[in-house]
């Protein structure tokens, strides 16, 4: 830790460096902005970043198991080394799908990362089924009304 010796880092940067430690790309962005206002938020980004590489790398070890390449970033789209399974077709003409998938040694999987919305029941929403302009506002609330009936009166009462 030449750079806390130096007085480059203090002692609180470098405890948050010592948690990349092995990776040099992290801690060479980190030294960059040590000593700003930049480093708690790209220290920050950079532990979500590990978070979502070793989900990724979770949700693709079953996918590994059975033979399957696992790619961590989808191919550029003029990559003739891996080729999205839309775009493949069958000898008859017809569009290529998952069951055409039967040797996993020639096919790759890549874990993505998807955000959807979710109702107060858990289930998934379309998100153009929200109305975005009553966010922030609380839920209307229900109301009992009543409406008054005309009494009926008692004969001689």
């Amino acid at each position: 830790m030449d750079a806390l010796a130096s007085g480059q880092l203090t002692l609180a940067e470098a405890v948050t460096l010592s948690e990349f430690d092995g990776d040099d790309e992290a801690i060479a962005e980190l030294v960059d902005v040590a000593g700003t206002d930049r480093f708690a938020h790209d220290a920050a980004r950079l532990r979500k970043d590990r978070e979502r590489k070793q989900a990724a790398l979770a949700a693709a070890q079953p996918y590994a198991e059975r033979g399957f390449t696992v790619l961590l970033e989808f191919p550029s789209w003029r990559s003739v080394e891996h080729i999205a399974l839309d775009r493949l077709w069958t000898p008859d003409g017809r569009e290529a799908g998952e069951q055409h998938v039967t040797n996993p040694a020639h096919w790759a999987v890549v874990p993505y990362e998807e955000e959807v919305y979710l109702d107060a029941q858990g289930q998934v929403i379309d998100p153009d089924n929200i109305d975005w302009s009553t966010r922030g506002r609380p839920p209307p609330q229900k109301t009992a009304t009543c409406t008054p009936t005309p009494s009926a009166r008692k004969a001689g009462g």
